[in-house]
């Protein structure tokens, strides 16, 4: 899903990358708390839009399921990193990634 609040001009563009591991069983969770505490933030901060993604738990190889954000910037990121609440997001990082030149 898609979320955006405005448009890209010529500028060099920042995408915010942010992960987090789902507590097991609470992947409906973890999407509604960070669609509420990194997306919704990201759009009111400044981010052009916010892409969010979920991988499922896979159990064969002892994985939790995770919910990624690629948040785009014109320019510098402001993100909100909020501290995962130990329940649905156990543990959370993000990186910011910029564009290079030819792209």
């Amino acid at each position: 899903m898609v979320w955006s609040d405005k448009g890209m001009s010529g500028e060099s563009a920042v995408v915010r990358f942010w992960e987090a591991r789902v507590g097991e069983g609470q992947l409906d969770a973890a999407v509604t708390w960070v669609h509420r505490n990194v997306v919704q933030p990201s759009l009111s901060r400044g981010a052009v839009s916010a892409e969010m993604f979920v991988a499922d738990e896979d159990r064969a190889s002892g994985n939790p399921a995770r919910v990624v954000v690629l948040s785009r910037w014109s320019g510098v990121s402001d993100p909100h990193e909020p501290e995962p609440d130990g329940v649905c997001v156990v543990r959370a990082h993000g990186w910011d990634f910029r564009t290079t030149e030819g792209s």
